[in-house]
């Protein structure tokens, strides 16, 4: 879910992401050289600062007009390289941001493919080789099939997975917002065939809506996870959680084991899904999910995991949510004698006024909340796409805890609205 982190570190410290590329930019004086280029979709550009103190922005908060943002990061002295892939079509500019008053700027324009995109089916294109590596990697091809479960991106780009009659494969998109996720949407995507850890998916430049309400095929009842159930939709019956202790409701996700009495498996319960957020289901329950594969090293033939869409994938086992009483802050900031917080790992529920833009961004994200009690600072390694804005009332709901004797509150994914919203974790 999280692939995209290594760009994001990198473009954070300067350095400079290197990959294969299709064509070459030189950066060097004042100009880009060439500055203007044609490509096709799935190609790869590589800008090669050969001379000078440059960068590379294509940025959408620069261009808004640039069907997806790209760029290098801050300006560094030479020599560096900068790869982008670009997967939708359209026009894009991008400047030097210190010297596009001298003219370094330049344009891309994506076109695509001439001839278009062959149309496949499903399984056509997921077959994989003796070390699971898959046969069709960098295939630019259209597939159509229906829609399960929710977006697990959590509205930052699109990640979910789509079947038709042969099969089924993870549709995965860093920079596609315009496609709202829904369940039993019949749709069309055009893109090309990657893999990620183990897992075979299609990196979209276009997604089509034909139809919605379709209906969805039953699980399949298996005994064992392998590459056979990857994006497959799947039913693993009287099983129980092994160690409750793993349900931990914290990060972009969390792994519990659970086990019918024979095998063990792996269950992933994802921050986007209404299952976090919930106790875990105690007693004996069958469980549907989509079959996955989290596996960094070759061959991928291990890291299989099952992912339940919705608390209806749990069939039998007890599921409550988990509660989160109302305080006002300044109770639930005091400290003891030592300094140490009165309620930490307390699970609550606040009210008040935004005080501070955001002391992160990235992705990240960090502000100050104060009510007529006191103050809190409100902190998430992930975003969960809420911009801040100073003067916002918000209601928030997380766990109290400390980070260098500054008091906090950790939000459950989505656990902040405006006061009158009723709190829901949406399914797309």
């Amino acid at each position: 879910m999280k692939k995209q982190l290594l760009l994001a570190i990198c473009c954070a410290f300067g350095a400079m992401l290197v990959q294969a590329q299709d064509y070459i930019i030189n950066a060097s004086g004042m100009s880009f050289a060439p500055n203007n280029l044609t490509i096709e979709v799935g190609e790869t550009v590589q800008w090669q600062n050969t001379s000078g103190f440059h960068n590379v922005n294509g940025t959408t908060a620069t261009f808004p007009g640039n069907p997806q943002g790209f760029g290098s990061g801050g300006a560094a002295n030479a020599p560096w390289n900068f790869s982008f892939t670009f997967t939708i079509p359209g026009t894009y500019q991008y400047r030097c941001d210190i010297h596009f008053s001298m003219g370094m700027t330049g344009t891309i324009t994506v076109e695509e493919p001439a001839g278009g995109y062959p149309s496949y089916d499903i399984a056509t294109v997921t077959g994989v080789d003796t070390d699971g590596v898959a046969d069709s990697l960098g295939v630019l091809c259209e597939l159509q099939g229906i829609v399960y479960g929710v977006d697990l991106r959590g509205g930052s780009g699109v990640q979910f997975v789509m079947r038709d009659n042969t099969g089924g494969i993870v549709v995965f998109g860093a920079g596609i917002n315009y496609y709202p996720v829904t369940e039993g949407d019949e749709i069309v995507v055009r893109g090309a065939i990657e893999q990620f850890n183990g897992l075979t998916e299609i990196a979209p430049d276009t997604i089509i809506l034909v139809s919605t309400g379709n209906a969805l095929e039953n699980p399949v009842v298996i005994t064992s996870l392998g590459e056979s159930a990857e994006s497959e939709l799947v039913r693993i019956n009287d099983v129980s959680i092994l160690t409750p202790s793993q349900w931990t409701n914290s990060g972009p996700g969390f792994n519990v084991d659970i086990s019918d009495g024979v095998n063990t498996y792996q269950m992933r319960i994802d921050n986007d899904t209404d299952l976090y957020g919930t106790t875990a289901p105690t007693g004996t329950f069958d469980v549907v999910g989509l079959g996955w594969q989290f596996d960094n090293a070759s061959p991928y033939d291990e890291g299989y995991q099952l992912y339940p869409r919705y608390t209806d994938d749990i069939i039998g086992g007890i599921i409550n949510p988990i509660q989160y009483p109302p305080y006002p802050i300044g109770t639930v900031t005091t400290v003891d004698g030592n300094g140490d917080l009165d309620s930490l790992n307390l699970k609550c529920q606040i009210q008040g006024i935004v005080h501070s833009g955001d002391l992160n961004g990235g992705g990240s994200i960090q502000f100050f909340l104060i009510d007529d009690t006191g103050g809190i600072s409100v902190f998430s390694a992930d975003d969960f796409g809420y911009t801040v804005a100073e003067g916002d009332e918000l209601v928030v709901r997380g766990t109290i805890v400390t980070f260098n004797c500054l008091s906090q509150i950790t939000p459950i994914p989505f656990g902040w609205r405006a006061p009158e919203t009723p709190f829901s974790i949406p399914s797309s």
